[in-house]
């Protein structure tokens, strides 16, 4: 089956979406979705009323990354299915979730967004000096930049990375109003 094949009422056959706790629970399935009854006992005794989906670890890293669900002989994204579990669409952009956590799958936490607006609510700091969009120059001086639209701009050097940081965070919420939340 493909994603565009099913719909949201098969969906909601067969799992169970919290939103409030974000959780997948496999539903009990009928036994006319197996060939025999010894595979319908043993599926629901085995699945039925338990959390389902795995997550998936970022490579190099034991860093949760996301959660996946099988089912229907196809491995769906959980936010995905979350998202088209309680609006009843597939997402027409990219789903994000707010807090950068992609396994909290709370439904208050998912927004739908463009890569754009996703890439605005980065906090993660690269380089040494621990302050996200400040490197620091040969010079001594502290230069901060932020991307926009896949394009580096320069907003200006300092003397202290904090002075760098602030030009960073002032230009951040200009362009991006949702980081003002973090």
């Amino acid at each position: 089956m493909k994603k565009e094949e099913l719909t949201q009422e098969k969906l909601k056959e067969l799992l169970h979406y919290d939103p409030d706790t974000g959780v997948f629970t496999w539903k009990e399935r009928p036994l006319s979705m197996f060939k025999c009854e010894r595979d319908f006992n043993r599926w629901n005794s085995a699945y039925a009323g338990k959390e389902a989906g795995d997550i998936k670890y970022e490579k190099n890293r034991n860093r949760p990354s996301w959660k996946r669900i099988r089912f229907l002989n196809c491995e769906f994204s959980a936010l995905t299915l979350a998202y088209f579990y309680m609006a009843g669409i597939w997402p027409i952009e990219r789903l994000d979730c707010i807090d950068g956590d992609y396994t909290n799958l709370k439904f208050k936490n998912i927004r739908e967004c463009t890569w754009t607006d996703s890439r605005y609510k980065t906090v993660t700091p690269k380089g040494k000096n621990k302050l996200i969009g400040v490197q620091l120059r040969k010079s001594g001086k502290y230069e901060a930049n932020i991307t926009v639209k896949r394009k580096t701009i320069y907003l200006g050097s300092f003397n202290t990375p904090e002075e760098a940081h602030a030009a960073y965070v002032e230009a951040k919420r200009q362009i991006s109003p949702e980081f003002n939340m973090l």
